[in-house]
């Protein structure tokens, strides 16, 4: 809470003015003890909102766990891919020295993935 009011101080010193205009509340450069006591009230309503948060997301992961799911995005099915059926086509494309895009393109597939297609197929 402490670190809320010296932010409220120095916005005050630099007059900076805020209006909340739904609110027809104004932060006016006053160290009124209201002001004071908005800002904290915000500050800790934010805090515990943050707190509640993090309650439900640990209750989350603990229900998924619980129910067998793992988190983050799925793995990919091992042995399928766009190039799945077309291993013959491999050898005669990584003789010949061609730039990486090309290679890319060549096997249909994104520069980006090159690297990980070769090293998960064992070809570098």
């Amino acid at each position: 809470m402490g670190q809320i009011i010296q932010l409220v101080d120095r916005l005050l010193k630099q007059r900076v003015q805020r209006v909340a205009i739904k609110e027809h509340r104004r932060l006016n450069g006053t160290h009124a003890i209201q002001t004071k006591m908005r800002s904290t009230m915000c500050g800790l309503l934010a805090e515990i909102e943050r707190a509640w948060m993090a309650e439900r997301t640990t209750e989350g992961w603990a229900a998924a766990s619980a129910q067998g799911r793992l988190p983050g995005r799925p793995q990919g099915v091992r042995g399928t891919s766009k190039r799945t059926g077309r291993d013959a086509e491999r050898p005669s494309l990584l003789a010949n020295p061609v730039a990486p895009a090309s290679s890319a393109q060549m096997l249909g597939i994104s520069r980006s993935t090159l690297p990980h297609v070769l090293q998960s197929r064992r070809l570098a």
